[in-house]
């Protein structure tokens, strides 16, 4: 057998060494990945928090008060499903009827916890606040800092609330 009747192809070396860096650039790309998946997580609760802010504050303007909090199961307050589906002229309902006034026709239920807060704390807890004034909280929790809200307290995770005067992080 010469030299020039052996085939042409790649050793099982060389393919070993290009497995094995796909295999290392894979999980690179993939750590990477996490992170920016939080990071989106957290910009969705943040304008999911905005759009109720919104919502309620259009209520608001047309007939001069905030709703009362709803009754759900789970956290009191819980927003996004029962009870608390729809921001509507008659308060937080199930489903609106033919004549409601709609303010926010589904109320967003938010994302699953990613790990830094647990279910019940990233769950959306609206609170009636009698006043004076009269206002309102909105609770979440967000996995990391975000959009300029940063941890105050010490923890890893940063805590949320919006009121009608603004988003406050803690």
């Amino acid at each position: 057998m010469n030299l020039n009747d052996r085939s042409k192809g790649f050793t099982l070396i060389e393919l070993l060494v290009v497995i094995a860096i796909i295999g290392v650039l894979s999980t690179v790309v993939m750590v990477s990945l996490g992170g920016a998946r939080g990071k989106a997580r957290d910009a969705k609760r943040l304008a999911e928090v905005r759009q109720i802010q919104a919502a309620l504050e259009l209520y608001y303007s047309d007939l001069t008060g905030y709703p009362a909090a709803p009754t759900t199961t789970g956290p009191a307050g819980k927003l996004g499903s029962g009870t608390a589906s729809v921001l509507t002229d008659d308060g937080w309902e199930a489903s609106a009827a033919g004549t409601d006034v709609i303010y926010i026709s589904k109320v967003p239920a938010a994302p699953a916890s990613d790990g830094a807060c647990t279910d019940t704390e990233t769950a959306y807890v609206y609170a009636y606040v009698a006043g004076p004034p009269v206002s309102y909280t909105l609770k979440t929790c967000l996995g990391s800092a975000t959009s300029g809200l940063t941890d105050t307290d010490g923890d890893t995770k940063v805590e949320i609330t919006a009121s009608s005067t603004g988003l406050l992080a803690q």
